[in-house]
């Protein structure tokens, strides 16, 4: 998915690497599947990429598509997702 939106963006690895910063080889192994992106790196492609946010952090896995219950509104994170997330180390 995410190769599929940097290609519709008209964007090379290289290009997208410089307006996420995040490097091309990490983007790289994210597009094989090779690596897991983080919460903090999802963000930063999004932002680059125009995206909304909440969409990468479903397609992850960080965020559930439908809420589980009456108490989480729709694209709310999980307490313990939340959690992990506040903790990454910010860039």
């Amino acid at each position: 998915m995410l190769r599929q939106r940097r290609l519709l963006a008209e964007l090379t690895l290289r290009q997208l690497s410089a307006s996420s910063g995040v490097s091309s080889s990490h983007l790289g192994r994210i597009e094989k599947g090779e690596r897991f992106p983080s919460g903090h790196i999802l963000r930063k492609i999004a932002k680059a990429l125009e995206l909304d946010e909440s969409l990468l952090l479903i397609i992850a896995g960080y965020l559930s598509p439908q809420p589980s219950s009456e108490e989480y509104g729709l694209g709310r994170l999980d307490p313990y997702v939340a959690k992990v997330l506040s903790e990454e180390p910010a860039q």
